[in-house]
C-alpha cells in the first residue's frame, strides 16, 4: 500500500576522505581485512555482513559434519 507521508530520506553526497566499504563474512579473513582497512582508513565506515548469528565462522562453528576430509 502507497503511503504519500513517507518521504525518502535525502542521500548525502559521497565523501572521497571517509570511503564507505563493505565486508561479507566475518571468519577470521573477513575480521582480518577489517581490521587491516580500519588502520588504513581510520575514519572509514566499515560494514560487516554475517549470515550466521555469531561471528568468526570455523573459529566459532567448526568444520562442517559432510567436510570430514578437511578436519
Amino acid at each position: 500500500m502507497y503511503d504519500a507521508t513517507l518521504v525518502a530520506a535525502r542521500a548525502l553526497p559521497p565523501d572521497p576522505l571517509r570511503p564507505a566499504i563493505a565486508v561479507v563474512g566475518s571468519g577470521p579473513s573477513g575480521c582480518y581485512v577489517a581490521q587491516f582497512l580500519a588502520k588504513q582508513w581510520p575514519h572509514s565506515e566499515i560494514t560487516i555482513f554475517e549470515s550466521l548469528p555469531a561471528p568468526y565462522g570455523l573459529i566459532r562453528y567448526g568444520v562442517a559434519a559432510d567436510h570430514q576430509g578437511a578436519k
